[in-house]
């Protein structure tokens, strides 16, 4: 259920399927249809509870050290680790051109309203979003800037703005 439950939250946010080519020179962002994403499962529960806790900061440690390839994704990981028959950890790693400290409480949410949706054999229903948002990036004197474009999907109308540079 939890590993259907990031798959849906990963179809309904653009940004977690987004990666990043360069055309003419210049950075783009491609928007996947479709992201495979696949829950890693360890576990672990053979080990001692102290060999547990250390091997849990060592995959932590390896996850966190892990490179992004920007031009291939995925640009969201994840893992669960099995300590006992009733505990878990669950490594979570995002780069952070796609996800920022709001967006944490975001996907948090929706990730327990749909894991316990998807639980009780239910279809969650959330709003369709009104706006979708790129980030586009270009180039200038001081390295990468960055818009934030709003389209309103329903009249078409646009607005952007300048962020600080990148």
């Amino acid at each position: 259920m939890l590993e259907l439950s990031f798959k849906e939250i990963v179809r309904r946010h653009e940004a977690l399927r987004t990666t990043f080519a360069t055309v003419d020179g210049q950075p783009v962002q491609v928007v996947g249809q479709k992201f495979n994403f696949g829950l890693q499962v360890l576990d672990l529960q053979q080990l001692a509870e102290t060999e547990r806790e250390e091997k849990v900061k060592q995959l932590a440690a390896e996850e966190a050290s892990k490179p992004f390839d920007l031009t291939k994704g995925p640009l969201l990981r994840a893992s669960l680790l099995q300590l006992d028959a009733e505990e878990y950890v669950l490594l979570l790693t995002l780069h952070h051109i796609i996800f920022d400290g709001w967006s944490i409480g975001v996907f948090l949410q929706e990730l327990a309203a749909l894991y316990e949706a998807f639980l009780m054999a239910n279809h969650p229903h959330f709003p369709n979003f009104p706006y979708s948002t790129p980030i586009l990036l270009f180039g200038s004197g001081n390295g990468l800037r960055a818009i934030a474009c709003k389209l309103n999907l329903t009249t078409g109308k646009s607005s952007s703005v300048a962020l600080p540079p990148c």
